[in-house]
């Protein structure tokens, strides 16, 4: 959990001394806590104000309530703060919401707040309270009725004063598993051992359409609503929500942005709704005992669409009572998942997996391979594109009469036209040369990006042609840690040394990696994959001198990118750059032995005189 994301709330009224809790800003300008705390006996609503003790105007701000519920299942309340360091102490990345979706018991949390325990003495300089870290347990199972959390934990606390209230103060403070927000503190139950704190769960709360529509009225948000994952299961699932890192224009093309709204697919989304929603033992698949695991393989030509039609899958799951579902995060490598005899520790991607079997919910596991106005509307979120109207552009925009061809085959294909079209339109249009490749029009306006965003960080200009070839080597080999990064960079020739930590370090920034890896990809995949193939048919040296020092999964990543860029170029008819490709691959498969579980020894998937890509 991040402590930063702790305040304290304050309601006042006319009738006594007011109260004292704990608050969680989830969103810029937004807290969440606890509503006993903000209410009255008689069911008035006080007036809050909340402080940020970590930041240096604290305050207290001036707040509003946007919605409080407080009944049996649910002590929760949204309010408005205004003030600088309601912004500051929010983090960037949207708040993630969990619950628990297995049977196993003591699962761990965090919460942190401002317990009357931790309050100072009359006459102590500095904060009246200060802060208390909580770590503890929650078993599912304990309160499930009553839907809240109880939270177990055995650590002393200071001595509680003559009311015994040690624990006050606490109320609305935040529970996490890890980073994922799992409820609000609610009570202290007075436990005669230890302490036994109730929680109100994030699901109850984002169930909750008032609170849902606080969320929309105030914008802080976006459009999207949140979405509960399984804490269980996170260390294995890409985040529930959309990617919004959107730091060039190519960004809008990956699939997990879900810039354009999702049409067509009707009859393949059809059926797999109802695949997965068949009752237990009906499922399509002969011979398979009612409730075991079954199996579904989507597959088709790249940009068809796949990654979104499952995205969306997952998505209306998620809505069904009984269900959970995510999507496999693509970084995992078979160590993380690998056992070594010994129980997996809490939080990683084997004890998630080990968890799959404890899963008291149905669950469909997606994994995927793959990896004009909606484009306009997050193109003015991009960085470098806020000031100009996109969305007026786009309404200027032509569709093209004719759309049968190839150029027009895929999903992909049609939005990768449709954003050229739109930079093209914008203040900053390229000379295009005729007959050129969509991908080379978008990379070029990538190449902009990568310009303003290093000159913005101060970084020493590097000529594009090795610019070109330090992105590449990132594409082909990727990293996963900064060590391996640097030798990456240090084998891209005619680029110097002493360079290498400041180049790394570049590239990490353009494209930020995520879970495991330190280094990010252009993207989509088939513009790094164009990238990449054109740098190294251009600069013969580039790909041997990669592979040369390469681990065996740099080694398959490179193959890969090359062979999926060899059936784009032959899709698209660029016949000059596939065979550019392939006589680069046959010459370092000539010259060059790669890693065995690369390519076991004796065998090679060429023939001299007769390619067999």
């Amino acid at each position: 959990m991040k402590f930063e994301r702790v305040v304290q709330v304050r309601g006042r009224d006319c009738t006594g001394p007011g109260s004292f809790g704990t608050g969680c800003p989830i969103a810029p300008g937004l807290v969440l806590t606890a509503a006993h705390i903000l209410r009255t006996e008689e069911g008035q609503v006080r007036t809050p104000t909340v402080t940020f003790p970590a930041d240096g105007e604290p305050g207290p701000w001036d707040a509003r309530v946007l919605w409080l519920r407080y009944d049996a299942s649910v002590d929760a309340a949204l309010l408005a703060v205004s003030g600088p360091a309601a912004t500051r102490a929010t983090d960037p990345e949207p708040q993630r919401w969990a619950y628990l979706v297995t049977r196993a018991a003591s699962h761990p949390v965090d919460s942190y707040g401002y317990p009357r325990s931790q309050r100072m003495p009359a006459g102590t300089t500095g904060p009246a309270r200060t802060e208390e870290q909580f770590a503890g347990r929650v078993s599912p199972g304990t309160g499930g009725s009553a839907r809240r959390w109880e939270l177990l934990s055995n650590d002393p606390l200071p001595p509680a004063d003559r009311q015994g209230q040690g624990w006050a103060g606490m109320s609305g403070a935040p529970v996490f598993s890890g980073d994922l927000l799992l409820g609000v503190v609610r009570q202290d139950r007075r436990a005669e051992t230890g302490t036994r704190l109730t929680a109100t769960r994030s699901s109850e709360i984002v169930a909750d359409e008032g609170f849902r529509a606080a969320l929309r009225t105030s914008a802080a948000q976006g459009s999207r609503a949140p979405v509960v994952e399984p804490a269980e299961l996170a260390p294995l699932l890409d985040p529930a929500a959309p990617e919004r890192d959107l730091r060039s224009p190519a960004m809008l093309l990956r699939a997990d942005v879900e810039a354009t709204p999702f049409r067509g697919r009707v009859q393949e989304w059809e059926k797999l709704r109802e695949w997965c929603l068949a009752p237990p033992g009906t499922r399509p698949r002969p011979g398979a005992p009612a409730g075991d695991l079954t199996v579904r393989v989507l597959t088709g030509p790249g940009g068809q669409g796949k990654s979104r039609l499952v995205r969306r899958l997952v998505e209306a799951l998620r809505a069904e009572p009984g269900w959970t579902a995510g999507l496999l995060r693509s970084d995992l490598s078979d160590d993380d998942l690998r056992g070594d005899g010994t129980p997996p520790s809490v939080g990683t991607p084997a004890a998630a997996l080990h968890a799959l079997g404890d899963c008291v919910r149905d669950l469909l596991l997606v994994v995927d391979y793959a990896a004009l106005h909606g484009l306009a509307e997050h193109l003015e979120r991009t960085d470098g594109q806020e000031d100009y109207d996109w969305a007026a552009l786009a309404g200027g925009l032509s569709v093209p009469s004719d759309m049968s061809g190839r150029r027009y085959a895929t999903a992909l294909n049609v939005q990768m036209e449709a954003l050229a079209a739109l930079l093209q339109a914008g203040p900053g249009p390229l000379d295009i040369v005729p007959g050129e490749a969509v991908e080379a029009t978008l990379l070029r306006h990538e190449e902009r990006y990568w310009a303003r965003t290093l000159a913005t960080d101060g970084e020493r200009p590097l000529p594009m042609p090795l610019m070109r070839r330090v992105v590449a080597a990132a594409t082909l080999c990727g990293a996963a840690d900064e060590d391996e990064a640097m030798e990456v960079v240090a084998r891209v020739p005619a680029l110097g040394r002493g360079r290498e930590w400041e180049l790394a370090a570049a590239i990490g920034r353009l494209y930020p990696g995520a879970g495991d890896t330190y280094w990010g990809m252009l993207q989509p995949d088939r513009v790094a994959e164009f990238q990449a193939s054109l740098t190294v048919a251009e600069v013969p040296t580039l790909l041997p001198a990669l592979m040369a020092g390469a681990t065996a999964a740099q080694q398959t990543q490179a193959l890969t990118v090359l062979s999926r860029s060899v059936v784009a170029h032959a899709n698209g008819a660029r016949t000059r750059q596939r065979d550019l490709v392939l006589a680069r691959l046959d010459a370092l498969l000539e010259q060059q032995d790669l890693a065995p579980e690369v390519l076991p020894t004796g065998v090679r998937p060429w023939r001299r005189g007769r390619r067999r890509w």
